[in-house]
C-alpha cells in the first residue's frame, strides 16, 4: 500500500472529505488529491500537520515503503528520520506542537532567496543581510496565487519564481511576496499590488496578515474571531469555534517592483 493510499485510507478512517482535511492542514483539495494519488508527496510543514490531523505516526504512513535499491535505501533512510520526529513531534503538548510547527515554518521560509546586487555583509543584531554601499534591491520568494482582498483565492503551495523588489527596512524584514486580488483592502491595499510579508504563524489583533480559511487564501486585518476587510463594505468573515485559520505571516507593506 502506497504512501498516498494510506493518507487517503486514514482520511476516511475518520470522515473527512478531501475539502476538510485541506482546510486542516492549509492546503488546496487538489493538492490532497495529488498526495493520494502519489502525484506529489507533503513537505516536512504539511507532513507534520497531516500527522497531527490524521492522528497517526509516520510509520502508519510509511510502513510498506521497502528498500529495494541504494536510492530506495536513500529514501528509506529519510522515512526513518521522518518517523523519530513524527515520534517525539507526538510526545509534545499542544503548546509544544505548536512551537515546533513554527520553528519548521521559520527554517524553511529563511531568506535564503535574498540576493543583492553588491557584496552583502552581516548586521550583528539580527543577522539581516545588509550591503555595506548602497544596494538597488532584494530578490525575494514570489508566490504566483494571489491573496484575496475580496471573496477568496486558493492556497499558494509552491514557490513558482523569485521578484526583485526595491531595498526598503521593511523589504529586508520579508520572507515572500505575493499579490492582492481584489478591493475589499482598499484604500490601503489596491487589486494588484503585491505586498510584502514576514512569515509567521500567528500575529496581533489589528495587525494586517495572510490568512488561509477552508483552503482559499486572504489578505486581512485581525480581528477577535473574525477577518476585517479596510473597505467598509465588506463585512468581516467570522471565524466560527472549530474552524481551521491559519496565519502565514504578517504584511509589512507593499513592495516596489523592480523590473
Amino acid at each position: 500500500m502506497s504512501i498516498g493510499t494510506r493518507i487517503k485510507q486514514r482520511r476516511e478512517e475518520l470522515g473527512y472529505t478531501q475539502i476538510e482535511l485541506a482546510a486542516l492542514i492549509g492546503v488546496s483539495k487538489g493538492t490532497i488529491g495529488n498526495y493520494e494519488t502519489d502525484v506529489s508527496s507533503p513537505n516536512e510543514t504539511y507532513l507534520v500537520r497531516l500527522f497531527d490531523v490524521l492522528k497517526c505516526s509516520a510509520n502508519y504512513l510509511y510502513q510498506d515503503v521497502l528498500p529495494q535499491n541504494s536510492e530506495e535505501k536513500a529514501d528509506a533512510e529519510i522515512s526513518a528520520e521522518l518517523r523519530t520526529i513524527s515520534e517525539h513531534y507526538n510526545k509534545l503538548n499542544d503548546l509544544g506542537k505548536s512551537e515546533a510547527q513554527k520553528r519548521i515554518k521559520e527554517l524553511i521560509y529563511v531568506p535564503e532567496y535574498r540576493i543583492k546586487k553588491n557584496l552583502p555583509s552581516i548586521t550583528e543584531d539580527n543577522n539581516t543581510e545588509v550591503c555595506e554601499d548602497s544596494c538597488d534591491f532584494i530578490t525575494l520568494k514570489h508566490y504566483l496565487n494571489t491573496a484575496s482582498a475580496g471573496t477568496g483565492s486558493f492556497l499558494f503551495d509552491t514557490v513558482e519564481e523569485t521578484l526583485s523588489v526595491k531595498d526598503t527596512e521593511a523589504a529586508r524584514k520579508a520572507d515572500f511576496v505575493i499579490k492582492v486580488s481584489g478591493n475589499s483592502m482598499e484604500p490601503l491595499y489596491q487589486d494588484g499590488d503585491i505586498v510584502l510579508v514576514k512569515s509567521l504563524p500567528k500575529i496581533q489583533i489589528d495587525e494586517i496578515g495572510i490568512f488561509v480559511k477552508d483552503g482559499e487564501t486572504f489578505i486581512k486585518r485581525l480581528g477577535k474571531n473574525c477577518l476585517i476587510s479596510e473597505n467598509k463594505n465588506y463585512t468581516p468573515i467570522i471565524i466560527h469555534d472549530k474552524e481551521s485559520v491559519s496565519c502565514y505571516g504578517k504584511v509589512l507593506g507593499k513592495a516596489e517592483v523592480i523590473l
